[in-house]
């Protein structure tokens, strides 16, 4: 029998049915922070597949103000993770989707008093007209051909950006997302199941609106693999 993938903590329980795990990529450091609690978030992504964009929100306050993500925040008390990603997205972008689970990230930063575990979702299809909110502002983007990388794709958005407290981009901004993202946007993408944790650090200083090559949590380990 072959022997089932071991993963790392914070993943436990995430593959119930032992469906065959893939490692996709990993890297980093030789060992795992340590972390002491952990809460539930959900993160929700929509994709307009005949235009070949993405629906992201710029974090206009709290925790990632300046950053660009999908919509999501923590499972309330008393709701599951579907309908906490099914307020998030409401509340965030005044949309309705049909969510798909495609994955679980677990991410740990240094310092922090708790682990995020975040149920990523997915839609290919919506209802309403996404509407800036308090907190979010939502953009759509174009979603960059997967034949490339994706890293360097970033790198080269931070170097040409002229400046400003958003992207004039019109192709998805991962230089202003979390660093994570350029490792498991392809899977979402691609409509492939995973799982992944990373470990970060905290950035030496926030960076500034002009300067958003400037690293924000960095990445010092990770580990993603694919369900088949």
């Amino acid at each position: 029998m072959e022997a089932q993938l071991q993963v790392p903590a914070g993943l436990e329980g995430c593959n119930p049915h032992g469906a065959k795990l893939q490692i996709y990529q990993e890297g980093g450091r030789s060992e795992w922070m340590q972390y002491s609690a952990v809460k539930m978030f959900t993160n929700a992504f929509v994709i307009n597949t005949a235009k070949q964009q993405m629906l992201l929100g710029y974090k206009k306050r709290g925790f990632a103000t300046g950053v660009y993500n999908g919509f999501g925040g923590k499972v309330d008390i008393g709701e599951t993770s579907l309908e906490a990603a099914h307020r998030e997205l409401k509340e965030e972008a005044g949309i309705e989707a049909s969510l798909e689970h495609c994955g679980v990230l677990f991410f740990y930063q240094e310092g922090h008093q708790y682990a995020h575990f975040i149920d990523i979702y997915r839609a290919d299809s919506w209802t309403g007209e996404p509407t800036e909110t308090d907190e979010m502002k939502p953009q759509w983007f174009q979603i960059p051909s997967l034949s490339g990388s994706l890293v360097n794709l970033a790198e080269d958005l931070a170097k040409t950006e002229q400046g400003g407290s958003e992207t004039s981009h019109t192709t998805i901004p991962l230089h202003r997302m979390w660093k994570d993202d350029v490792l498991w946007y392809p899977l979402l993408l691609s409509k492939r199941r995973f799982i992944g944790r990373v470990d970060l650090v905290e950035a030496p200083s926030t960076p500034e609106p002009l300067d958003p090559s400037a690293p924000l949590h960095p990445l010092v380990k990770w580990w993603f693999a694919t369900i088949d």
